[in-house]
Order: structure tokens, then sequence, then C-alpha cells
């Protein structure tokens, strides 16, 4: 393992459990100059996934104790887990934002606590150096020395066709996929995952996505849901949160205090049941399949994920009008404009949203 190491977990039911950290999930390798390659990772570790104590323990992890680690998709990380154990490689269908990201994220956590090997790759740097990359994958082509496992986000970005997005000329990009590809059938476990069918149409070469089809014709897919797989998982993700440094110096919150209260937890999650929302939202829109619309989007991970965000002006005004109770009517009239107009095109790839 290298010396970037965990800190000692906290042992419950057998498991190792630690709250996850970005800190504590550098993804960079040095390249031969030192240069950092942003998207790359291998970890070396001391078990492998064959490792039969290993495998038992990472099959009984329950949803409630990833949510102790604070990972954001416990159930479909626990899901795509149960594949990967069965043997299974698996492709993850979601559009952006949609938290196939989180789940990689998982899947890498729980490895790196039970100390099994993999490699991690991160396709929007698709062209990082050649050499480092193919190395990276054959560290995982014998699982009895590694972990036998790479997990690769964002994996169609390996067979765009879209010059903006390959960054390179097309054939040396399609030499450089067919290559990867081939080195990919050798690994016993491949995660992946790729955005919806319409990235596919939109933004695909049709040479390097009937490569991509041959790589992953015995792949499980699986179609990533759009809401949070619980109630008790969107209440962690939201009571999760902290303000950061950029949203303390325009409020009078502090930095890495929770960025909302418990009544602004119970507000998100029960708006459903909220007689002065629904109110609101009738003088707008009479319709009543409008408000069931608006109350599933709001279960949607994608659409919590926004409303904590602190990116733009919008996500910051909008947490301010929660924050002040003598403004509810206004934040509500607000949050159905913001869920109805940003939600959607927000959380897809720019190219697609305004096709």
């Amino acid at each position: 393992m290298d010396e970037r190491k965990i800190k000692p977990p906290i042992l419950e039911l057998g498991h190792p459990i630690q709250e996850f950290r970005e800190e504590d999930d550098i993804d960079t390798e040095q390249g031969p100059k030192g240069e950092k390659i942003n998207g790359l990772k291998v970890e070396h570790a001391s078990r492998n996934i064959l490792d039969a104590e290993v495998r038992a323990r990472l099959g009984s992890y329950s949803a409630e104790e990833l949510r102790k680690m604070h990972l954001w998709r416990p159930e479909e990380t626990l899901e795509t887990l149960h594949q990967m154990l069965a043997g299974k490689s698996v492709i993850i269908e979601g559009r952006a934002g949609s938290g196939k990201g989180a789940v990689i994220t998982g899947l890498r956590h729980l490895l790196r606590l039970n100390e099994v090997g993999f490699t991690f790759i991160d396709g929007h740097f698709h062209a990082m150096d050649q050499e480092l990359l193919l190395k990276a994958v054959a560290e995982q082509q014998n699982p009895q020395t590694e972990g036998g496992i790479v997990l690769v986000d964002s994996m169609d970005y390996f067979y765009a066709g879209k010059r903006k997005l390959r960054k390179m000329g097309a054939e040396q990009f399609a030499k450089r996929t067919k290559k990867f590809f081939d080195e990919l059938k050798k690994v016993p476990t491949v995660i992946g995952t790729v955005h919806e069918a319409a990235w596919r149409q939109h933004l695909g070469d049709p040479d390097l996505m009937r490569a991509f089809d041959d790589l992953t014709e015995d792949y499980v897919p699986y179609q990533l849901p759009e809401a949070f797989g619980s109630t008790a998982t969107a209440e962690m993700f939201l009571r999760a949160q902290k303000v950061s440094k950029k949203e303390a110096s325009v409020t009078s919150l502090l930095e890495g205090s929770p960025k909302f209260s418990d009544a602004e937890v119970d507000l998100l999650l029960n708006i459903a049941d909220n007689k002065e929302a629904q109110e609101v939202f009738a003088e707008r829109w009479p319709r009543m399949e409008r408000w069931h619309e608006f109350v599933m989007l709001m279960r949607h991970y994608a659409t919590l994920k926004l409303i904590c965000s602190d990116v733009f002006d919008e996500h910051r005004e909008l947490q301010k009008l929660m924050h002040d109770p003598s403004k509810r009517r206004e934040f509500f009239s607000e949050l159905f404009d913001y869920v109805f107009r940003k939600d959607l095109r927000l959380t897809m790839h720019p190219v697609v949203a305004h096709k």
C-alpha cells in the first residue's frame, strides 16, 4: 500500500467503517518528469478480490454503514459491489449529475478500507500519457498480485467523436482508444460509467462506439435510478452538507458549519406534504400533474445536489431565501422555477441540452 494510508478505521460489526474525505482520495500519479497526471490512480494493496475473507466482508456491508461513511449513493454502490463480487463487470448509465461518480467513489472507498488493490481512471483526462494509462490497466490483469479491478468514470469520453471532447486528431484518438479497450479486455473486473443515450447519440464516434460495444458485450448494464435510494440516504446527504468558504463570505454562517438547519432539512424532505408550498404552486400551475412532477424531481439526487451547491449566485440566493422563514412563500416560488427551469438543463451535457 502507498504511503498515503488511511487512518485506523472504526470497527463495527466486523467491518472497517470510516467517513469518506476528499483529502484522503487524491487521484494523481507522478509522470516521468515528476508532473502530476490527473485522473489516474493505482491503489497498491496487500489483499485482492479473490481473498475469501475480503469477499465476505465486502459482501456484508449495509446501506446504513455506507451512510455513516457519508457515501452519497449507498444503495446503488452496494448493488454494483454485489455484481462485482459475483465476478461481473458493470456499466453504470445515467445523465450528468445523477451520481454515477458517487458510486465509483463509494467502491473506491470500500476497496481501500479493505486493502484491495484497484486502478481508477477518470475519462475526462483521456488524453493522459498513454504509457502510464496502459501500465495502470496492466497492473490489474493478474488478480493474484493486485485487486484485478479497474474503475473508469466517464468511460464514454474514450469514444467521443467531437473534437472539443477528444482533444486530439481523430486517427490518433482512435488508435489510443482501441489499444486501451484491448487492454481492458484482459482485466477480470471493470466497472465503468457512461452518460445517457442522448450523449452517445450526439457526441459519440460510431466506429469507437462499436469497439466499446464489443468490449462491454458481457458487462451487466445498470441504469442508475434518478432518485435517492431511500429517504434515510437523502436525509444523510442534506445533513452532511457544510458551508464552504465561498458561502461563508456572503452569509452569516461560519465555514464548516451545517449548511441546513434541522427544520430546513425537514422542509426539503417533506415538501410533498407542505400545504403552503402547494398553495404557492397552485397560483402558478393549477394542474396537479405538474405538482406531482415537482415532487418527483425533489427526490432526485441531481436536484438536491444542485440546491446544496455554491457554484452560482442563484444557488446561494436560493439558500438565503430558505434560511429566512419570513420569506418562505418567496422561497417556494423560486424553488419551483429553479427545479423546473434549471435542474434538467444544468445536469445535462451542454451540447445535448442545447441541441
